[in-house]
């Protein structure tokens, strides 16, 4: 195995092994864990409240961490002080004490490792390959779910001996502690295989810089960021039902603890599946009509599912809802609202230009992972402007690389004899100080060697408007007397005559 498969594969562990503590128990033992703690379900639901509100916070500050610190000491040390919570979880605390752990693990798994392991993926994908790195990653973390929950049922099994109306609760402790300490493990060993295998990457952000609120303020002005947003939610709705199998196999399906364990174990390989199908769907399907079915079905089969009773059809339908849920989950995050021309697109297509038509159908072919990458791509270009204008008062440039073509064509195909890859290659010193938001002052300013004239650029600090066209007018003002680089002045008679 490569050197750069062997870096996948230990952020394929640390992605799930993360999370197995907080949430593979819960998920797969969950009667016994009510029993075992003395939990409701409203106690259990109290607790992961904790963990939501924490890890909610948590993701603000992640990402300018992530940036800040190398990501292999991030995932090294957030697996460890994780499964340093499973020590303590495994003595069996109360509810006070179950509450503080799960607060500790949203700092843990959120603040510190979160943000750091998609930055890992994302490097790992480069400009290229993102919809590839993250499908890997999705896929892999939901075969090493599977195969942990499998070992986990088998410890579980031989912990617990026969099932019987008198087993005692010492022996469900024991059982479920053991289990809980395979999980700890394992998480410590995805700390230990992150530190050796991820490299250490550059720090490209100076660490005493904090980010803006107008940066933030940006972002969440962005439609795209809330849509975003709003399928993550609703996806995850039907997701995190999952963790109810294993009590539901219990208390309606009638089957016994170690029964039940298996049951949603096994069910647990379907997700592997269910994201590669996911994405085959994405990709013949439009993003909307991808969302629609797949929120759709979802809905069917919940509604099935209450309204069945015990038995064999209810062990099949559960199996059936476990695989749709899996789906829509991995074929939500693959999907993107990237119709801004839908309507255009569908009922004027003649109408439209070749490079409008282009631009939509390239858009609809995003992923979520590639729309993502995109914007942290467009947040770093802006902070890297912003710290440019920190040493340097203003930048000056040609307003674009080629001189004036015929006004009957649309673009010229190349710069300075190199063939251009698209119709934006021409346009590119313009087009590209458009994501950042800066402002740019546009003036003529002289002739060609061939007499025709030509442009420049004046970019200044964000919200610097007066400041570049004081620049403008003072560069005018001083090439004002120099033939060749004096603004020039069209002969009105001359065009009037023509």
């Amino acid at each position: 195995m490569s050197n750069r498969y062997l870096v996948m594969f230990s952020l394929i562990l640390a992605g799930e092994a993360i999370f197995s503590l907080p949430f593979h128990i819960a998920r797969f033992f969950r009667a016994t864990l009510l029993e075992v703690f003395a939990f409701t379900n409203a106690n259990l639901g109290d607790v992961f409240a904790v963990y939501g509100v924490t890890a909610m916070i948590a993701y603000f500050p992640g990402g300018a961490i992530a940036d800040r610190v190398s990501p292999r000491k991030l995932l090294a040390i957030s697996l460890a002080g994780t499964a340093l919570g499973g020590l303590y979880m495994a003595s069996i605390p109360g509810f006070f004490g179950m509450a503080c752990l799960f607060a500790y693990w949203g700092v843990t798994t959120i603040l510190m490792f979160w943000a750091a392991m998609i930055r890992c993926t994302r490097e790992w994908g480069g400009t290229d390959s993102q919809g590839k790195a993250f499908g890997i990653l999705d896929g892999g973390r939901g075969l090493v779910a599977a195969g942990l929950a499998s070992v986990a049922v088998v410890i579980f099994g031989q912990s617990i001996g026969e099932i019987s109306p008198l087993l005692d609760a010492l022996n469900r402790q024991a059982a479920l502690s053991n289990v809980i300490y395979f999980y700890t493990g394992v998480t410590f060993l995805a700390g230990a295989v992150a530190w050796m295998l991820v490299p250490d990457a550059q720090i490209s952000v100076d660490s005493t810089r904090i980010d803006s609120i107008a940066n933030v303020r940006e972002v969440l002005r962005k439609p795209v960021v809330w849509m975003q947003a709003l399928i993550v939610v609703c996806a995850y709705c039907g997701y995190k039902g999952l963790d109810n199998y294993s009590l539901y196999a219990v208390e309606v399906m009638g089957m016994d603890e170690v029964a039940a364990a298996k049951f949603t174990a096994t069910n647990a390989y379907l997700r592997p599946i269910a994201a590669v199908a996911a994405g085959i769907l994405a990709d013949r399907f439009t993003p909307s009509r991808s969302m629609t079915g797949l929120f759709l079905v979802l809905t069917l089969s919940y509604g099935l599912l209450g309204l069945i009773g015990p038995g064999a059809q209810a062990a099949s339908i559960t199996t059936a809802n476990i695989l749709v849920s899996f789906a829509a989950v991995y074929g939500l995050r693959g999907v993107y609202f990237a119709a801004a021309h839908k309507k255009h697109y569908e009922e004027h297509y003649d109408e439209l230009g070749d490079i409008v038509r282009s631009n939509y159908e390239s858009a609809v072919k995003m992923t979520m992972e590639q729309v993502g990458w995109a914007c942290a791509e467009q947040m770093r270009i802006c902070q890297e402007f912003d710290r440019y204008f920190e040493d340097f008062d203003v930048l000056i440039c040609p307003g674009v690389g080629v001189p004036p073509f015929p006004h009957i064509q649309n673009y010229p195909t190349e710069v300075d004899g190199a063939p251009m890859e698209n119709y934006l290659g021409w346009v590119g010193l313009t087009s590209s100080l458009s994501p950042t938001g800066h402002p740019v002052t546009a003036i003529p300013m002289g002739v060609g060697p061939t007499g025709m004239p030509f442009g420049i650029q004046v970019v200044g600090p964000k919200y610097g408007d007066r400041f570049t066209l004081s620049v403008a007018a003072a560069l005018e003002e001083l090439f004002a007397a120099q033939p060749t680089m004096a603004r020039p002045i069209p002969d009105l008679a001359k065009l009037r005559s023509k």
